[in-house]
Parts: structure tokens; C-alpha cells; sequence
């Protein structure tokens, strides 16, 4: 049973998040409505080679994740960079993005990469703390969403903003929102 101290809390969590535990119709979006910011190395970077990654394999799938996540409807930004940038690189990028129709919309979700939050190494592990922190200060309500693999951020964009049409079908398809830092 819930703390009644707990009930005011629970009423500020996000919808997407709120409804994961326990609701069974989750709220649905409409093509564009939607604005995701996800980070994580570049594929050709030094430390995707040294976690024992195929760098084209890497850079194949990130760029068909995009473009998926693009057609199923979502407004996109991705920013790869490794933790040899100033995380004040990532958030320059945290402004208030529009979406698909011009209008402006803070960012829904944001998204770390496998890359850097599933990695055994202590630096990548640092970068993820500075990568978190920089999230919860410049979009402070978004969900941070995490995939499996490359290739699968659009599965964790949907898990918690599910649209409810087929958004390629209807020509609607989501925004590239800048792609930055792509080496």
C-alpha cells in the first residue's frame, strides 16, 4: 500500500512513466507531436573499436535506427560525441526544440547509448554520470530512455511515447531535429 506522503509525488511523474506500472491503455501521441534527443559515441570513435564493436556495423545501425525513428513518427536530434568534448557540447544542444509543425516543445525523451551506459570502462562510466546530470538539468521532465544495442533506440522511443497511427503510411513522419557530431 502507497504512503499517503508518496500520493503528491506520484502525481508528478510523467504520463509515460506512470502508466508503465499498472495501467493498461498507455496515452498515445500523434505523428511529430513527439521530440527525442539521444546521445551516445560516435561509431567510428576509438572507444567503440576498443569495446571489440565493428565500427561500420555500429554506424549501419545507428543510421537505420534514425531514419526508423524519423518514420514511425518522432522529431529526432542525435548527438555523438565522446567524453574527450566538454559536456557543454551536449548541452548546447538542450534548447527548446520544435516540433514537425513549427511549434516549440521542450524535449519529451532523451536517450544514452549502449555504448557509453553499457561499457566496463571507467571513463565511458564518468561520461554517463556527466551525460545524466546534463539531462536532468536541461530537460528535467523527459524521461532518459536506454536501448540494448545499437539499432534499438527507436524500440526504447516507443516503449514510452507509443503513436497511435502508422505515421510513414500517412506521410507524416517525425523531423530530423539536427544530427551533430556524426564521425
Amino acid at each position: 500500500m502507497l504512503s499517503r506522503g508518496l500520493l503528491p509525488f506520484l502525481t508528478f511523474l510523467p504520463t509515460s512513466l506512470a502508466l508503465t506500472h499498472g495501467q493498461e491503455t498507455p496515452q498515445k501521441f500523434s505523428c511529430g507531436e513527439i521530440n527525442v534527443l539521444f546521445t551516445g559515441l560516435p561509431p567510428y570513435h576509438p572507444l567503440v573499436k576498443a569495446q571489440g564493436a565493428d565500427p561500420a556495423q555500429v554506424d549501419a545501425a545507428l543510421r537505420a535506427d534514425a531514419a526508423n525513428i524519423r518514420k514511425q513518427g518522432y522529431n529526432l536530434r542525435v548527438i555523438l560525441l565522446g567524453p574527450e568534448k566538454n559536456i557543454t557540447t551536449l548541452t548546447s544542444y538542450l534548447g527548446i526544440p520544435e516540433t514537425a509543425d513549427g511549434t516549440p516543445r521542450p524535449w519529451d525523451g532523451t536517450g544514452v547509448g549502449f555504448g557509453v551506459r553499457g561499457s566496463a570502462m571507467a571513463q565511458l562510466t564518468v561520461w554517463f554520470e556527466e551525460v545524466v546530470t546534463a539531462f536532468r538539468t536541461g530537460a528535467p521532465r523527459a524521461p532518459i530512455m536506454f536501448d540494448f544495442s545499437p539499432g534499438t533506440a527507436g524500440w526504447a522511443v516507443e516503449r514510452h511515447f507509443p503513436i497511435e497511427e502508422d505515421c510513414e503510411a500517412a506521410g507524416r513522419e517525425g523531423g530530423d531535429l539536427r544530427l551533430a557530431d556524426w564521425a
